[in-house]
């Protein structure tokens, strides 16, 4: 990974609570001799590496040559709208639970079996082209070898239906859609689904991760959170979580309102917590807008997490990749 981030290495965390689950969920498995297992010669075939800092953008994307899964992720969603499209690069047109949803794709030069894929959700008022760039997942899906889906939005008061009292279903069902086509299509590591988006798209990112949670590897929302937007629930699956915000300055709007990200992902942080996941939380301080190389701070995380295995960062703790206003809380 590009280092445009100074930080000195952090000391190594204990072995925490998503480890213990995992390990719970592998020691009920073995009594009960019924969990859905991963076999022998499957498990020899994942030839990545996720654990090595300087590697983990340059080694086709995977995640570990010596990985042990406690338990495989749920099966691929059937596609709602019949026959999968064929993707390209570029802007695609996909029917999606009855509406037409133009979707962007992000696709790295020879792409092969076994990518890991991305879904990124735009801002308010944004696009999905300005969002990919704002993040620089052009470049940096190419040099780490992963596949980027980015849709524009159609069914929310503010793009996305966030909101209590707005239907999350077109939205719901287009996230499974693009991981059910995307896989067909391009036969995707199913263990590395991720999902971010900032502002908005944080919001329906943070939606996403308790909705959807059983089928994240990871998740990295940037101004997003929980509370009277998005109320919190215990996610179905213990997934790593990368929080981003810019501090008390981190607003949008005015008067009654204003929405207050900085109190939104203190709360996140503090439940996701809770419930044990492992939460990476990072207060750049600069408002209601990206750091800096973003983009590499969310694959920086996001990379080295696969879908039933500990993180490699409960044990390591924090590489020498990430800027010194990140922290494991």
């Amino acid at each position: 990974m590009a280092a445009r981030f100074a930080h000195a290495q952090r000391p190594a965390r204990p072995p925490g609570t998503l480890a213990a689950i995992l390990c719970g969920c592998l020691l009920a498995a073995v009594a009960a001799c019924a969990a859905p297992g991963r076999g022998d010669d499957a498990a020899a075939d994942d030839d990545a590496s996720a654990g090595d800092d300087d590697s983990a953008r340059d080694d086709d994307a995977s995640a570990g040559d010596d990985d042990v899964y406690f338990l495989d992720p749920p099966p691929v969603p059937a596609y709602s709208g019949g026959a999968c499209p064929t993707f390209v690069a570029g802007d695609n047109e996909v029917e999606s639970d009855g509406r037409t949803r133009t979707v962007r794709v992000v696709v790295p030069g020879d792409p092969s079996p076994g990518m890991p894929l991305v879904i990124l959700w735009h801002w308010l008022g944004g696009t999905p082209a300005q969002s990919i760039s704002a993040f620089d997942l052009d470049e940096i899906a190419d040099g780490g070898r992963f596949l980027v889906a980015a849709s524009e939005s159609c069914c929310g008061s503010a793009d996305w239906p966030f909101l209590t009292f707005e239907d999350p279903t077109p939205d719901l069902v287009l996230f499974d859609d693009l991981v059910a086509c995307l896989d067909e299509q391009f036969d995707l590591d199913d263990r590395r689904v991720y999902t971010m988006g900032m502002s908005a798209g944080g919001l329906w990112t943070t939606f996403l991760m308790i909705h959807r949670g059983e089928r994240l590897a990871a998740a990295a929302p940037f101004s997003g959170g929980t509370g009277v937007v998005v109320p919190y629930e215990t996610p179905t699956w213990p997934f790593p979580a990368l929080l981003t915000w810019g501090g008390e300055s981190d607003t949008y709007g005015e008067g009654f309102q204003t929405v207050y990200f900085d109190d939104l992902m203190q709360q996140f942080r503090d439940q996701l917590l809770a419930d044990g996941h492992l939460v990476v939380a990072c207060d750049h301080g600069q408002g209601h807008t990206l750091p800096n190389g973003a983009g590499d701070l969310a694959w920086e995380f996001l990379s080295v997490h696969a879908y039933g295995r500990a993180s490699p960062i409960e044990t390591q703790g924090l590489s020498g990749a990430y800027p010194e206003w990140c922290e494991l809380p």
